[in-house]
């Protein structure tokens, strides 16, 4: 599953917000979020205006799963977030790095809701990433997201995602946070990941998550790509291992 991400990138501007829907529902993604942050975030005077009203949500973004049969999920780190859009039938939720501590949320969200859980793990230590997996693991509803905060490339260690993967099937997805798509394309060769990409509009001004999004045109150009890396890859193996000599 392709998810975009439009996070916050829409500015808080109904009319771009809208943009997005109008591009995304055409776009060969499976999946779109946006993003809602904690009330406290918006009292800076800095991330105000990145703000939508509740309508954008309930009618324009809900359009998507109603008229074009996507899967919508949205962005939240906070219980009082998840109340507030409770009406709102999202598919699945992302737990953000900022996020992946708060237990009590998760469990609220698998009790109260049918809904899908992805936790990213960007912040989770060691120690509280093995507790989730032990607590987690049989639970088809959760999976984890893992990224890395970062652009340096000594800090990516896509190999862990490889490992995890492994060791976890159908467990770990891919949250993209880098600035070219070749750890996309490196995670695409794991059997059925889930891959999640930050797009941003193709207005002329400072997103959110400038750098490690994709503009439209490069986004339609990445999934041209993804596809063409699938058919390379196949999903039919010619020997097995008894075939091997």
């Amino acid at each position: 599953m392709i998810v975009a991400e439009i996070g916050l990138n829409h500015n808080g501007n109904v009319n771009y917000a809208n943009s997005y829907i109008n591009f995304l529902e055409r776009a060969g993604v499976d999946a779109i979020t946006l993003q809602v942050r904690e009330k406290k975030f918006y009292l800076s005077r800095k991330r105000k205006h990145l703000k939508l009203p509740f309508s954008f949500y309930e009618k324009d973004f809900f359009r998507l799963k109603s008229k074009n049969n996507k899967t919508i999920g949205l962005s939240i780190v906070d219980l009082e977030t998840f109340n507030y859009f409770k009406s709102i039938k999202f598919d699945f939720f992302k737990i953000l790095s900022f996020g992946a501590y708060n237990k009590k949320l998760i469990d609220y969200i698998l009790k109260s809701t049918n809904a899908k859980i992805y936790i990213s793990c960007g912040l989770l230590k060691k120690k509280k990433m093995s507790e989730y997996l032990k607590k987690y693991r049989n639970n088809k509803r959760v999976k984890f997201i893992y990224t890395k905060l970062t652009y340096n490339v000594s800090n990516i260690n896509l190999i862990n995602l490889f490992d995890f993967a492994k060791e976890n099937e159908d467990k770990f997805a891919y949250g993209h946070h880098y600035l070219n798509d070749l750890p996309i394309v490196m995670a695409t060769a794991i059997k059925n990941i889930d891959i999640f990409i930050y797009v941003k509009g193709q207005r002329l001004r400072k997103h959110p998550d400038e750098k490690h999004a994709f503009t439209f045109t490069q986004l339609n150009l990445l999934l041209k790509k993804l596809k063409e890396i699938r058919n390379i890859l196949g999903e039919k193996k010619i020997f097995t291992k008894t075939d091997i000599p």
